[in-house]
């Protein structure tokens, strides 16, 4: 139980989604918009449309599970493809991974971190 690790498949819903919805929400995008089965075992991964929380949504071992991750600076990079119609993108464990980590590491963030450090040093 809670686990996500290279061996499960991720699906990545390509349009922004409210982050209030909880498991009954994001289980109707799972099986009515997205046309996945939640008792598979697959990962069904959401983002809301500032790209700054994430949501994913899993079965596992009879219990359902939801991970959530928060970005306090910068944003997610989203591969949404932009195309009419609601459906999923299936990615890897490593695409997601980079999805959440690049955004600590974009000089975006490090720029904010400098200047934070810069205004607090000042007297």
């Amino acid at each position: 139980m809670f686990s996500l690790d290279g061996n499960v498949r991720y699906w990545l819903y390509n349009r922004p989604v409210d982050m209030r919805k909880s498991f009954d929400g994001l289980s109707a995008i799972v099986v009515g918009k997205m046309g996945g089965n939640l008792r598979d075992g697959d990962a069904f991964v959401f983002m809301n449309s500032s790209r700054k929380i994430l949501k994913i949504l899993r079965y596992e071992e009879g219990v359902l599970v939801m991970y959530a991750a928060r970005i306090d600076l910068g944003r997610m990079h989203a591969p949404w493809n932009g195309g009419p119609g609601d459906g999923s993108v299936e990615i890897t464990h490593s695409k997601l991974v980079r999805m959440i980590s690049l955004v600590a590491e974009s000089t975006y963030v490090r720029r904010v971190k400098r200047l934070a450090k810069r205004l607090a040093s000042e007297p």
